[in-house]
């Protein structure tokens, strides 16, 4: 079993974030989202590594990679930051501009 909390940079749960495991090679295991204090839990998955993910809208997206073993519960939490709005040249209205020859 492959459980654990999603939580903002100061400790609030964030509910609603998608967790997904692909294996090695990319191919998607499992896609869950949390629930309202923040939690998930997945089973099924076979013994070996495997790419976890969390994300949700606006914020910056986290990835880890896990030895998942059947015979052994794992807990891996996750904090999520907001999206950097300050990058340069980035703004909330920016749109795509054509450049005539």
């Amino acid at each position: 079993m492959l459980a654990g909390r999603v939580s903002g940079p100061v400790g609030e749960p964030l509910p609603g974030v998608t967790i997904t495991v692909t294996d090695p090679h990319g191919r998607q295991l499992l896609h869950t989202r949390t629930d309202q204090n923040g939690e998930y839990a997945a089973t099924g998955f076979n013994d070996g590594f495997a790419v976890v993910v969390a994300g949700a809208l606006g914020r910056q997206p986290v990835a880890t990679r896990l030895l998942l073993d059947t015979a052994t519960p794992l807990n891996q939490d996750f904090i999520l930051t907001p999206l950097r709005r300050d990058v340069p040249g980035y703004t909330s209205s920016h749109r795509a501009t054509t450049i005539a020859p």
